[in-house]
């Protein structure tokens, strides 16, 4: 494969051939390329991009704990609640254009692929390519990484701060979150992942707004169906319309442990 059509798979994909062979199995050199073009792919559509160059407010982290507080608190038991909140900032990333190389530097180059995806969704660009999965941010190498603008206002449905914290729950141990013991702090069947990500994200935004002015709840699951096939769209109606009465304890219906209760 021509170094030419190597790149060009990348981009398209996300993936590179193993072997290396347009570098002549050089992955290190090969790797070097891959993320000079994803940069400056990234700085060049950033100038005409209608949004361009977002940064992140200065005080990101306090935003986090700030909107994801009731999810911890109404989850976890107190303590985990009050540690976790302690640490969270420690664990977000907010990816940007202009420091996306360093940010990124450590990570596999398909989540890298993913977040640069990401970074020119956020600034109004097009993705990288037409198969770039639909992402707002993830929760990869123990961190929430997200872009500047997940931290404007959430709407009716989104809060994507939320929604990755969710994930965090689930995938990391406790011990690395300053919890005592072992395991992630919430257990979710991993073919529940997503339905229990957006049935907190979803909770979250409802239960900011008096209950009269609620969007209609089988609207906002069927919206989450339509953008993500992974979601269990029964389930997570149910986990909500229990929600209404019992708040953020109903949401633990999705969890192992929930569900064998």
């Amino acid at each position: 494969m021509s170094l030419s059509s190597a790149i060009e798979a990348f981009l398209a994909s996300g993936e590179i051939d193993p072997s290396w062979s347009a570098w002549s199995g050089d992955r290190a050199r090969g790797e070097r390329t891959i993320r000079r073009v994803l940069e400056r792919i990234l700085a060049h559509r950033a100038t005409g991009a209608p949004l361009g160059r977002r940064l992140p407010p200065a005080d990101a982290g306090q935003v986090l704990v700030a909107r994801v507080g009731p999810l911890l608190q109404g989850l976890l038991p107190a303590t985990e609640a009050t540690r976790l909140q302690g640490s969270l900032p420690s664990r977000l990333r907010v990816v940007t254009v202009d420091g996306f190389a360093a940010q990124t530097a450590e990570l596999p180059l398909d989540d890298t692929w993913c977040l640069a995806n990401i970074v020119l969704e956020d600034m109004g660009a097009p993705p990288l390519s037409d198969h770039a999965p639909q992402l707002d941010g993830l929760c990869i190498a123990d961190h929430v990484w997200v872009p500047s603008g997940a931290f404007g206002p959430p709407t009716d449905t989104i809060d994507v701060l939320v929604h990755e914290v969710a994930h965090l729950l689930h995938t990391v141990d406790r011990s690395a979150l300053g919890c005592a013991g072992t395991g992630p702090l919430v257990d979710v069947d991993p073919q529940q992942v997503e339905t229990f990500a957006y049935a907190c994200e979803l909770w979250a935004c409802r239960s900011r707004r008096p209950a009269g002015s609620w969007p209609e709840l089988r609207d906002a699951v069927d919206g989450v169906r339509m953008a993500d096939a992974r979601v269990d769209a029964p389930r997570l109606f149910t986990a909500l319309q229990a929600a209404t009465t019992h708040g953020w304890a109903a949401l633990r219906q999705l969890t192992r442990d929930g569900a064998a209760r």
